[in-house]
C-alpha cells in the first residue's frame, strides 16, 4: 500500500516537473493528438509574433506530416514570400490568390468637383478579389479633397450583376481614407462564403448629372480559411492579427485591422510604420500619409 502511494507520488512529481518546463502555448498544444495541428498552430503562433524563420520551420514540419496538405503548402510559400521579399517591411501583404490586374478607377466625363480631377482610389491590392473571413466586411477607397455632393457606394453580386446593397455617404471636403462597413447597416447583405462580390464607389459631383462622378471598383471574396489559423486567431492581440492575416493573403481584414488599431493609437509609431508599410507592400505609396476619415 505504502509503495502505491509513493509510485503516485513521484508521478505527480514528474508530471508537475514536465509541465513547468512547457510554455503556456505548448501546455495547450500538448492536448491535442495530431502532430500536424501542433507543428500548424505553432507556424501561426509564429507569424503572430513576426518570428517567420520559426514559423518557416513549424509549417515545413507540419507539411511532413501531411504531404500535399493545401493548408501547410500555402503557409510555407507564403512565408518564404515573405521572407525573400519583404525582409524589411514592418508589416507586409503576401498575396496567395487572385489574378493580376490593376486598381479601377475612372475620372469623369466633364468638370470634376475634386481636385486635380482625381479619382478616388481603392485600398486593394493589384490582385483581385480582396479577401475576408468575415460576412460583412469593411472597405476602404482613398478619396481626394472633393466639393462632392454626395459619395456613394453600391455592392453587386458578381454572376448576376444583381445589386444587393447601396449606400450614401456625407462627404467630409477634405483628402483622406474613407471606410465603408456592411456591418454598420442592417440592409447590408451577408457575403456567402466562396463567393465573388464586384463593388463600386462613387464621388457624385452633380447629382442629376452622373456622367460628372468619380468612380472606384473592386471586388471582394469571403473564404474558410484553416481552422488552425482561426484559432490562432482568436488567441491574437490586434498587430498580431494583422501579421496573421497578412500573410495569409487575406487583405481586407488585414487592413480592417490595422485601420482600427491607427484610429485607436494614433500617435503609435509602430502602428504608424505598419500601415505605412502595408499600403506600400502593395503600392500604394501616395496613400499612406492620407488621415483615416
Amino acid at each position: 500500500m505504502k509503495k502505491t502511494f509513493w509510485v503516485r507520488c513521484l508521478s505527480v512529481f514528474l508530471l508537475l516537473a514536465f509541465l513547468l518546463c512547457l510554455t503556456p502555448t505548448q501546455i495547450v498544444l500538448a492536448q491535442t493528438t495530431s502532430a500536424y495541428d501542433q507543428d500548424m498552430q505553432l507556424g501561426y503562433a509564429a507569424t503572430a509574433q513576426r518570428n517567420y524563420p520559426s514559423a518557416l520551420s513549424y509549417f515545413k514540419q507540419a507539411l511532413q506530416e501531411r504531404p500535399g496538405d493545401r493548408y501547410a503548402s500555402t503557409a510555407v510559400n507564403n512565408v518564404q514570400s515573405y521572407i525573400q521579399n519583404r525582409r524589411q517591411a514592418s508589416l507586409a501583404f503576401v498575396s496567395n490568390i487572385g489574378e493580376p490586374g490593376r486598381r479601377e478607377s475612372s475620372a469623369s466625363r466633364g468638370l470634376s468637383c475634386a481636385d486635380k480631377g482625381e479619382p478616388p482610389t481603392p485600398l486593394t491590392p493589384a490582385n483581385e478579389p480582396s479577401l475576408t473571413t468575415v460576412a460583412h466586411p469593411t472597405l476602404f477607397i482613398y478619396v481626394p479633397q472633393n466639393s462632392a455632393q454626395v459619395l456613394e457606394f453600391t455592392l453587386q453580386d458578381s454572376t448576376s450583376n444583381q445589386e444587393l446593397y447601396k449606400a450614401t455617404i456625407k462627404p467630409s471636403k477634405q483628402a483622406g481614407v474613407v471606410s465603408v462597413s456592411l456591418s454598420t447597416n442592417s440592409n447590408a447583405p451577408s457575403l456567402e462564403n466562396g463567393k465573388e462580390y464586384t463593388w463600386s464607389f462613387s464621388v457624385v459631383c452633380d447629382t442629376q448629372n452622373r456622367d460628372q462622378d468619380l468612380k472606384a471598383a473592386g471586388s471582394i471574396e469571403r473564404i474558410q480559411t484553416d481552422p488552425n489559423l482561426m484559432i490562432q486567431l482568436q488567441k491574437a492581440q490586434s498587430r498580431e492579427r494583422a501579421a496573421l492575416y497578412a500573410t495569409s493573403g487575406i487583405w481586407l481584414d488585414t487592413l480592417t485591422s490595422i485601420a482600427e488599431i491607427q484610429r485607436s493609437h494614433p500617435n503609435d509609431p509602430a502602428v504608424k510604420m505598419d500601415w505605412e508599410d502595408l499600403l506600400k507592400s502593395v503600392g500604394l505609396e501616395k496613400v499612406t500619409q492620407a488621415p483615416l476619415l
